[in-house]
């Protein structure tokens, strides 16, 4: 999946299972932005994906965010390179 604007917000609690395709699931932010933001109080699982070419940090976390064989890799930030920001007040 390629993502053609900035950042997809993610509102609902969602699983996506790339754990039956043989190369996971892929979500390319294609240089436009963050990749993915888990809004507060929402509980997102991703299980064998890729999150890649993100501009921000490639995920931005308000949430409950589980990763399970992910890789976040090649997305790129201005100000200091993080694939994955966690906001301070919501480090638990």
């Amino acid at each position: 999946m390629r993502v053609r604007q900035c950042s997809r917000i993610v509102w609902l609690n969602l699983t996506i299972d790339g754990s039956a395709l043989a190369n996971g699931i892929t979500i390319d932010g294609n240089d436009a932005g963050r990749v993915i933001e888990v809004a507060e109080g929402v509980t997102n699982v991703l299980i064998r994906e890729t999150i890649t070419g993100g501009t921000a940090p490639g995920i931005l976390n308000f949430g409950n965010l589980r990763l399970f064989d992910c890789t976040i890799a090649a997305n790129q930030s201005a100000g200091d390179g993080m694939a994955f920001t966690v906001p301070m007040p919501f480090l638990r």
